[in-house]
């Protein structure tokens, strides 16, 4: 009796759903289409160089990749390491107008995990080279990366430093 029931719900079900499928939403219901952002306009940045899950020895690199980000978008390079502290590298991320970028002086330490880029605004910007200027270079909470005026995850590349001795 128990089988027969739940089968007899999902009948139901299975003609409820599928005219729900084939019915059209009402006309108040429609999204244009300019609405939606099409691949092209949809903001990317993403790592060429390295490469994902690459294990890489402690040396100083230049990381490069795609973006169709305005050229004066504000982007930064931060190091994550095994313990979850973020590390700013300078100079700021070089966006170039061909759609590529580059980020020199990345100084890979020990027992890093990834490569984070991270758009901020003009003020977060402004904090940032704030730290250059005043040589913060030690370790940042992500909870103080995420405080950073119009900040926004970018791209993240997983990789892998040697571990300390």
């Amino acid at each position: 009796m128990f089988n027969k029931n739940l089968f007899r719900l999902i009948a139901i079900l299975f003609v409820l759903l599928s005219t729900a499928a084939c019915s059209s939403p009402a006309p108040e219901n429609n999204v244009v289409d300019s609405q939606i952002p099409t691949e092209e306009e949809a903001p990317y940045f993403n790592f060429e160089y390295p490469t994902s899950g690459a294990n890489i020895p402690v040396d100083v690199l230049t990381a490069k990749g795609n973006h169709n980000l305005d050229t004066d978008t504000f982007v930064w390079i931060f190091l994550h390491d095994l313990y979850a502290g973020y590390y700013l590298q300078n100079p700021p991320v070089k966006l170039i107008g061909d759609g590529t970028w580059r980020a020199a002086n990345i100084r890979l330490g020990p027992e890093i995990t990834a490569l984070v880029a991270v758009e901020v605004d003009s003020s977060g910007d402004a904090l940032i080279r704030s730290w250059v200027q005043n040589q913060r270079w030690g370790r940042i909470d992500l909870e103080e990366l995420e405080t950073l005026s119009g900040y926004h995850e970018l791209a993240w590349l997983d990789i892998t430093t040697p571990s300390v001795n």
